[in-house]
């Protein structure tokens, strides 16, 4: 697991492993719920958990 570091101090995370050919985007705002994964089953799996956990958060801070 490798983490991405910003100038802001924002950062995101990526899972390297033997499938190192893969692409993504995002946006700066709000870069976990918008990260887009192509060609890397474990990240798009990653985010999708990262993002239903925060759902889920979300629902119960409110």
């Amino acid at each position: 697991m490798y983490f991405v570091l910003l100038p802001n101090k924002q950062y995101f995370q990526l899972i390297i492993d033997e499938t190192r050919n893969f692409s993504f985007e995002t946006s700066k705002d709000n870069m976990i719920m918008d990260m887009k994964v192509q060609g890397s089953k474990e990240n798009q799996l990653f985010y999708e958990y990262q993002n239903s956990h925060k759902k889920k958060g979300y629902k119960l801070s409110h």
